[in-house]
């Protein structure tokens, strides 16, 4: 008979279905000396439930058991809290868990700081350690967890984010954080991102980085620079032989257009302004091309000169800034005139990249 009162009462011990009706207290004894499991997750789900914050650190002490599925477990529990609860201890642990060895485990940490940094609740200890992870971590795939958490951040901490996403974009080691980074900058930010994504389609070493940069820069749409550039008339010196220059200028002004890398004034308007000024093609000079700049409402224009000598061409382009006349960028290259199609496309290229 007492053998059989002492059955019943370890079943009762052990039944995970009367761990509702146990105390905290008792929770607390069990669950830290129970060799059952299936009582071990039994009671982390009813801490869980209950939500007492002084079984924190027990929840906290499982998270980083060796059996992945009490963490897990515990994981969960610390999530039922509620994205409102704000805890460094569980912050802590959820951070500490991006790095675990488990997937599933590092899932529900990512759904945990996911659900706190949503809820806006005191989680300056969450984003700090987390801008820390994203600029320091030498783990690329941790590096994606921190973009992809704080991609949608947004208030006061919202620079922060940008600069970091900025700096990844073309400082990451590995491609495929730079290609996430480039997902995200372009979903945070439109207008000063495009010189960014511009730089990265035509210089990063790899191609997918490049053709995502390529992808975000369509998705955006407009410019990628907030300028409008004119093309003026170039300087002839020495024979031009069969209206090269002109088809030249009719040339830079359409691969400008293509590129989207400004907005570039109509070539009918140059003429237009030209004949008011009464100026005419072959003696435009910088400061003409400036002032014609200024009737055309144009912020930057685009000239330069092309050389003929002999059996060879030479082409000088120069973007002059209208306001303060300051060159900004410029390209030369040569090459035989009966070449002069590759010539062209040449310096053009070299022109455009350095925009």
């Amino acid at each position: 008979m007492i053998w059989g009162w002492i059955g019943l009462w370890l079943f009762a011990c052990s039944n995970p279905t009367k761990i509702p009706s146990k105390s905290d207290a008792w929770i607390e004894e069990h669950l830290a000396t129970s060799q059952s499991l299936e009582m071990q997750l039994a009671m982390i789900e009813e801490i869980g439930i209950r939500r007492n914050p002084q079984t924190m650190t027990l929840l906290v002490e499982f998270a980083n058991d060796a059996d992945p599925v009490l963490r897990q477990a515990s994981l969960k529990a610390l999530i039922a809290f509620g994205p409102n609860f704000a805890d460094d201890r569980r912050d802590q642990q959820y951070l500490s868990s991006l790095d675990d060895s488990d997937r599933g485990v590092r899932t529900l940490a990512k759904k945990g700081i996911a659900e706190r940094i949503q809820s806006e609740a005191q989680t300056t200890f969450l984003l700090n350690n987390l801008l820390k992870r994203g600029s320091n971590h030498q783990q690329w795939m941790a590096q994606i967890d921190v973009l992809e958490l704080l991609q949608w951040v947004q208030g006061d901490r919202a620079a922060d984010i940008d600069t970091l996403s900025r700096s990844l974009c073309t400082q990451a080691t590995n491609p495929q954080v730079r290609k996430k980074a480039i997902e995200v900058v372009s979903t945070r930010t439109v207008d000063s991102i495009r010189p960014l994504l511009h730089d990265i389609a035509r210089s990063d070493l790899d191609p997918e980085v490049r053709q995502s940069a390529k992808d975000a820069l369509q998705q955006l749409g407009g410019k990628v620079n907030d300028i409008v550039a004119a093309v003026m008339p170039f300087t002839v010196q020495g024979s031009d032989p069969s209206d090269l220059a002109i088809g030249f200028q009719h040339y830079l002004s359409g691969a400008l257009s293509s590129s989207e890398v400004a907005t570039i004034v109509e070539r009918g308007q140059v003429d237009t302004i030209m004949e008011e000024l009464v100026f005419q093609d072959s003696f435009i000079d910088d400061n003409q091309a400036i002032q014609i700049g200024q009737s055309l409402r144009a912020s930057q224009v685009i000239t330069g000169t092309i050389q003929f000598q002999a059996n060879k061409a030479t082409i000088t382009i120069k973007r002059i800034d209208v306001e303060s006349h300051e060159i900004l960028s410029s390209a030369q290259d040569s090459g035989l005139i009966l070449d002069f199609d590759a010539l062209q496309r040449s310096v053009s290229t070299r022109f455009i990249e350095n925009f």
